[in-house]
């Protein structure tokens, strides 16, 4: 997208990207766009950091030195994918935050070929929550992959994902390694987030991997969390 002037974006845009993605479906598919916002609908999409070529990260943000910005989407649905490019270009201006643009391009990435042992970069940070509870209530507290329980609730993140998408169990095993992790803090509204981003190895069922890199690996992925690049 190109820009108009050099704004300073936050750190935590995530939720200023996922309110726009939302929007653009909204323009252009009305009807879905309301089963996306259904509690019990599962968000088939995930998104990545906004990037640039030149950029400045300052106490309160990011500078954007560049003259334009890029972001990913990824979705294995197709009626998603239609109302992402419609609506993006029946209505080419973008506000995010206090950064203005307007859509200049749409591409369509070909996709990696898939197999039983990859390697993935995140281009945006993974959130794994261990379910506890608190004073009577449910509540999650966040992992790291220094966490031996990271790697189990990844592993059941993808399953519960698959049968709610395909609507059929599959009981798929993936290990995953990290070469390496930096760990990162988000807030989305009034909550944080204790997050991850780094490069790791993953092997096992090739379709558990698939799906990981379609909609997002670990949770809130349709808030810019979990989405990968191939190495």
């Amino acid at each position: 997208m190109k820009l108009k002037g050099k704004p300073v974006i936050p750190y935590d845009h995530q939720y200023y990207l996922a309110s726009y993605i939302y929007r653009t479906v909204e323009r252009s598919d009305p009807s879905y766009s309301l089963d996306l916002h259904k509690i019990d609908v599962p968000k088939p999409f995930t998104f990545s950091y906004l990037m640039a070529e030149k950029r400045k990260n300052l106490k309160n943000g990011i500078r954007i030195l560049s003259d334009s910005v890029y972001f990913y989407i990824s979705s294995p649905a197709e009626r998603f994918i239609k109302g992402v490019i419609d609506g993006m270009l029946s209505y080419p201006d973008i506000k995010i935050g206090n950064l203005k643009g307007i859509i200049s391009e749409v591409r369509i990435l070909q996709r990696p070929k898939f197999s039983k042992n990859m390697t993935f970069q995140t281009t945006a940070p993974i959130v794994v929550r261990k379910p506890v509870k608190k004073n009577g209530r449910l509540s999650g507290i966040e992992l790291y992959p220094t966490d031996k329980e990271f790697y189990t609730l990844i592993e059941k993140n993808l399953n519960k994902k698959y049968e709610l998408f395909h609507k059929q169990r599959i009981n798929g095993v993936v290990k995953l390694n990290f070469i390496h992790f930096k760990p990162k803090r988000h807030r989305i509204l009034n909550t944080h987030y204790r997050c991850s981003l780094g490069i790791f190895q993953i092997t096992g069922n090739q379709r558990l991997i698939e799906l990981g890199y379609d909609v997002g690996f670990g949770e809130k992925n349709s808030m810019g969390f979990g989405m990968v690049k191939v190495v």
